[in-house]
Parts: C-alpha cells; sequence; structure tokens
C-alpha cells in the first residue's frame, strides 16, 4: 500500500517525537525535504480543488458534516484569543479555543443579534469553529487558522478590496465580545478570554473534486467534505495498527500524534521491511510550511545514515 500521513500537532508533539527512536530512524534514512505550502492547501491541490479567494475549506467542512451548503459562500469563523505582545498581537494557542456548548452558544447568538443588520449569520460548525454564511463571495483573502496560530497576526490579516470593511466589523466583534458575561466567567476561572474571531476559509462549495482511488481516515470535517466531494470511503482513525491490518489499499490519513496509537512509528519500520507499505509519506505541517518525510522499502537498509536530535530538522 501507498501511504501518506499528515500529522496535525506538530508543535505539541515535539517533545514525544524527540524522545521516539523509530521515528528518528525513519527521518534518517529517509527523504526529507520543506515544502513550500500548508497542509490544507496541499490537501485541496491533491483532491483538484481550485483556490477562490481562500482555499474553500467551510463549505468543504459543511459537505464533511452533512450539514446544509444551500449555495451560500461560508468562512469559518473561529473563536480565538489575541494575546498582546511589546508592540503587537499574537494568536493564542490553542485555536480556536476549547468552548464548552452553552459558552459557544451564547457568543454566536450574541454576534448574530449584532451582525444581523449586516447579513452576517453564525451558524454551530464542527471542531470548535463556527460557520459564517454569506450570501455573496466578499472581495476578501484570508489565512487558515492553522499557519496564524502562534504568530504575529500583522501579516495574516484578511487582504484584498473589501480588507478595511472587514477589519472594522472584527473589531465591533471584538467590542462586543470584551465585556460579554462568558468572558468575565472564564477569566475567573483562569482561562482564556475569546476577544476576537479568526474568519479564514471562505468560499463556495466546488462542483466537484477528483482524486486517486484511496480511503480518507481523518477527523477533520474539511477533509472529510472533500473526501465525499471525490466519492472516496472516509472515517475517522481508530489507530494506525488497525489501518496496517484493515487495508492494502491506499490511504491517506490526518491525526494529532497520539491519534495513532503507541509505537506507530516502530510499526511502520515494520511494515516497510515486510514491504506491507510500498511508499510511506510523513508531512510535518510548520506553519505555513511542511517537512516532508518519504521512504520506500529500500531506504531502512540505508545503515549508514544515522539518527540524529529531532531539533536539526526544525
Amino acid at each position: 500500500m501507498k501511504l501518506q500521513i499528515f500529522l496535525s500537532d506538530t508543535a505539541e508533539s515535539r517533545a514525544a517525537m524527540a524522545a521516539d527512536d523509530a521515528l528518528l530512524r525513519l527521518l534518517a534514512r529517509g527523504r526529507v525535504q520543506w515544502l513550500a505550502t500548508g497542509w490544507e492547501a496541499y490537501l485541496c491541490q491533491q483532491f483538484g480543488i481550485a483556490k477562490q479567494q481562500d482555499w474553500p475549506l467551510a463549505a468543504l467542512a459543511r459537505l464533511g458534516e452533512r450539514l446544509p451548503v444551500e449555495g451560500a459562500y461560508w468562512m469559518l469563523a473561529s473563536p480565538v484569543h489575541l494575546m498582546l505582545q511589546r508592540d503587537s498581537f499574537s494568536l493564542a494557542q490553542p485555536a480556536p479555543l476549547a468552548l464548552g456548548f452553552e459558552e459557544s452558544e451564547a457568543l454566536r447568538t450574541s454576534l448574530n443579534r449584532h451582525f444581523a443588520g449586516e447579513g452576517l449569520e453564525f451558524m454551530p460548525g464542527a471542531q470548535g469553529h463556527w460557520h459564517l454564511k454569506l450570501q455573496s463571495a466578499p472581495a476578501l483573502s484570508t489565512t487558515s487558522i492553522s499557519v496564524a496560530a502562534g504568530r504575529d497576526i500583522t501579516p495574516w490579516l484578511p487582504q484584498g478590496v473589501e480588507a478595511q470593511h472587514w477589519r472594522q466589523l472584527l473589531n465591533e466583534m471584538q467590542m462586543l465580545l470584551f465585556g460579554h458575561e462568558v468572558n468575565q466567567a472564564r477569566e475567573a476561572r483562569g482561562e482564556l478570554a475569546v476577544n476576537s474571531v479568526w474568519l479564514h476559509g471562505g468560499g463556495v462549495l466546488p462542483s466537484q473534486s477528483k482524486a486517486a482511488p484511496c480511503k480518507v481516515y481523518s477527523g477533520d470535517a474539511s477533509l472529510g467534505g472533500m473526501a465525499e466531494l471525490a466519492g472516496l470511503q472516509h472515517a475517522a482513525i481508530a489507530g494506525l495498527q488497525a489501518l496496517l491490518h484493515e487495508s492494502h489499499a491506499p490511504a491517506v490519513v490526518q491525526s494529532s500524534y497520539d491519534e495513532l496509537g503507541a509505537g506507530w512509528c516502530e510499526l511502520l519500520w515494520q511494515a516497510l521491511k515486510a514491504r506491507q507499505i510500498q511508499q510511506l509519506d510523513i508531512y510535518f505541517p510548520w506553519s505555513d510550511r511542511m517537512l516532508h518525510l518519504r521512504l520506500k522499502p529500500i531506504d531502512v537498509y540505508k545503515f549508514w545514515r544515522k539518527p540524529i536530535a529531532l531539533e536539526k530538522y526544525f
């Protein structure tokens, strides 16, 4: 089989990865290169999905969650915390913030009440995002939250003809959220307040996509939508060992480090040695780039390539 793995939490899992001898062995034996693209853009391209103003992640997420799309323009509206630095703001992690159902609904209801006259409708979404429904496409381009998280937001703010109007709307959202009772309660508990909304992933649902036949394993709603549009099977990952035992078809996996199960790198090493895997690609997203590792069975026998510290790669 050919197996592609996209890790969703490279930065958060660096300590665990640095102590994973099997992963360091894989990195040493394989071909490693940096790709100048984020994982969402890369997968959209693999699935033949064209970029609109943005990569249409919100519309794809609704399809992946089997929610109505209705021919509208959709954006991901993510509740976030902007942290004041010396002379700028950074997008704090986790992004989006993890909110309870009642917290999320209270904030969303307030936003809908305030912006009803602007034609903005915030709807429930998945994975901590809200879905913003618009009746027409704004002249606006945005940056994925996976790229901007943990960084100074200045170069990643909305761009385009209508950017000034949308930045004013964002300022209004921030003012509305500032004194909200949900945030007062969060701060009293020592939790980060939702002091802004990050808009990204805008677009209409593409009419079709194309991808080589494969199985898709991911809990990401947008990737589920890509698979759905291409007519491919998709499901959440239940550990890498189960996948290797159950499938010989090409597979695309998007997952956190821990979700792949204990000792998953050693499992991959053994599967390469047994030629159960003909080609292995692991992608480590890192802001707006990815470290790409490729191995084939012959690579496990390149004994002269010795493991080095993970930090050397990043």
